[in-house]
Order: structure tokens, then C-alpha cells, then sequence
């Protein structure tokens, strides 16, 4: 048995990112090995997460990938950490066709319970009807307990407790009101450089959250595997991969992407020009400058039996150009 759970909310912008983070940074300070996963394609709060955790945040998405190896995802690396932290996202049942693909589906699959993050501010027993719905919505998705956020008293949390009493949920505690802590929506494209004071928030969550009973959440180990059912069938030779990859605008890869390939090397698209030497191919690399920011690259890599590999990268607004 392992501690694991999910962090989900009611509502985008309800405070899950800071309190997850922050949790994970808690945990991982007082000497845990937490392993961080982050629901849907997202690549801003896996940042976030490896940070603090020190170590890659993995995406379990059931839009992109099957329920059986968002399942493996989770065994393989989950398999050598003391906590598993994994962060919804939106709502808690928002999904591209109703619940289909959200942070709910996600956590029946993995069946680990959900701690559900509910921003309290200017409410109080009104969150009693609000939370008797997520929780009894559906069966197969179990809400362990509420953390409240933006809570503006003593006197305030109590009322709120008074409602998880009620339903006969439990109440891990909550994050009182405090403007250092609030983050601005995010755009996708991206700035990663601000965040709230880390230290603050853990203390914050230290003081007002009751996080050993979160230690007791706990799954059955599910083993490790071997990803049987992974979505990419990539051929069983070793390949040495060159991959586009900086700091923000070419971030976003899956971790189960780079560990399937033998030898990865990185480079900055909006600075290099690839070294393809060592790859055993005849290489032609050609580079046209059309941007200070970024230009237009096209690579013509031959392979074995006039097979090529083609790579145009071009910046949006031209009308003959497009994203690969």
C-alpha cells in the first residue's frame, strides 16, 4: 500500500495548482519521495511539479491515451516514490464530451480517491448542497475529503467544517485568504518564471492542513510494467533521436516519449541548427533565417531505402505555411 490521491476542484481557478504544488513541496521537504502526475495535456503545471518534486511530472491524459496505459503510466513510475500526487484539471468532471476524459474519469481508472480543493470565499453552508453533488455524483469516483481555500477566518472555517460534519466527509483542513498566493489565468505560450513564494505556501499549508491524514490515503501497489499497451509502437531497434526542446516554447513532450527512445539528444530550434553528425545518415541540413525570433527550418534527413524525414517549423500568419 502506498499514499496516492488525486487534487481536483469544483471549478477552474479554485486554487488546485497552488495547493497541489504546495503539498508537493511539503511532502517532498520532509524527506518523501513524491512522484508528481498532472491530468490532461498539460505542460505549465508539470513544471511547477518537477521543481519542487526534483523530479519529472507525468501526464495521464484518457483523450490521447487508453484507460490500460494511463494505468502502466502510473505503476512505472509510481513504483519507487512514498507519495504519488497527481493534479486535475478544470473541474473535476469537465471533459471533452461530458466527463469523458476528465480528472474524475481519470481517478476511476486509477481508482485513488480525490481530495477535492473548494474555493470557499464569500460562502458557507451553501457549499453543503455544492459538495453533497460532487460526491454522490458518480460511485466509482471516491471524494475523500475537502480542502478549503480562500477561507477569511477561524470563525469561517468552522462553518465550513460544520458541512463536511453533515455530509460525513472529512475536512483536511484549509488555505486562508492571502493575495501573495493568488495566480493570475494563464495563457498557453508562456511565461514559467513567475510563481508564488514556495516557502510561504508550505508553511501556510503546514499550519492550517492536517497533511498526515493525507499520509493514510493510500492505494494497493499496482507493480511494475512494461508498457504492453502503449499508444506509440516504435520499432525494437535502438534510435537516436534529435529532439526540439527549450526552456518555454518547445517544452512540451511526454516523459514516456523520451525514456522509449535509446539515445536523445536536444536542441534549441530557435537558436541551433541540429548536429546530425554520428546518426550513420547522409544528412542535408539547410537553414532559412526569416525572423529574428524564429525562422524557417527544413531538414531533409535521408534514410535507408529513400525514406526521408522532413521537419518545417514555421511561425504562424503565413498563409502557405502550418504547424507540424
Amino acid at each position: 500500500m502506498k499514499s496516492a490521491w488525486m487534487i481536483a476542484a469544483t471549478t477552474s481557478g479554485s486554487g488546485k495548482t497552488t495547493i497541489a504544488r504546495g503539498l508537493m513541496a511539503l511532502f517532498t521537504k520532509k524527506g518523501y519521495r513524491v512522484q508528481p502526475f498532472k491530468c490532461g495535456p498539460d505542460y505549465i503545471d508539470t513544471k511547477f511539479h518537477e521543481a519542487v518534486c526534483g523530479r519529472p511530472s507525468i501526464n495521464l491524459d484518457t483523450f490521447m491515451a487508453t484507460p490500460e496505459h494511463v494505468r502502466e503510466l502510473f505503476s512505472h513510475y509510481e513504483a519507487d516514490a512514498d507519495i504519488s500526487i497527481v493534479e486535475g484539471m478544470m473541474g473535476l468532471f469537465d471533459g471533452y464530451d461530458r466527463d469523458k476524459g476528465s480528472s474524475a474519469e481519470i481517478a476511476s481508472v486509477l481508482d485513488i480517491p480525490v481530495v477535492l480543493v473548494v474555493d470557499a470565499k464569500s460562502a458557507a453552508y451553501s457549499m453543503a448542497p455544492l459538495l453533497q453533488g460532487f460526491v454522490n455524483f458518480r460511485k466509482d469516483v471516491h471524494i475523500a475529503g475537502v480542502i478549503y481555500n480562500k477561507v477569511g477566518s477561524e470563525r469561517h472555517f468552522k462553518m465550513l467544517q460544520e458541512v463536511c460534519s453533515d455530509l460525513g466527509i472529512a475536512c483536511f483542513g484549509y488555505l486562508p485568504k492571502d493575495a501573495a498566493l493568488e495566480q493570475g489565468s494563464r495563457y498557453l505560450g508562456l511565461d514559467f518564471s513567475e510563481e508564488p513564494d514556495s516557502q510561504t505556501l508550505m508553511n501556510l499549508l503546514e499550519a492550517h492542513v492536517n497533511w498526515k491524514a493525507l499520509l493514510e490515503l493510500v492505494v494497493p501497489t499496482m507493480g511494475t510494467t512494461s508498457f504492453h499497451h502503449g499508444n506509440c509502437q516504435f520499432p525494437p531497434w535502438e534510435l537516436s533521436v534529435l529532439i526540439a526542446r527549450n526552456a518555454e516554447s518547445f517544452s512540451f513532450i511526454y516523459q514516456e516519449t523520451i525514456e522509449r527512445f535509446g539515445n536523445v539528444q536536444y536542441f534549441d530550434p530557435e537558436t541551433d541548427v541540429p548536429d546530425f553528425s554520428g546518426t550513420g545518415a547522409d544528412v542535408t541540413a539547410k537553414l532559412y533565417q526569416e525572423s529574428a525570433i524564429m525562422g524557417k527550418y527544413y531538414y531533409q534527413i535521408p534514410k535507408e531505402k529513400d525514406r526521408y524525414l522532413h521537419l518545417h517549423l514555421q511561425h504562424q500568419g503565413q498563409q502557405d505555411d502550418h504547424w507540424l
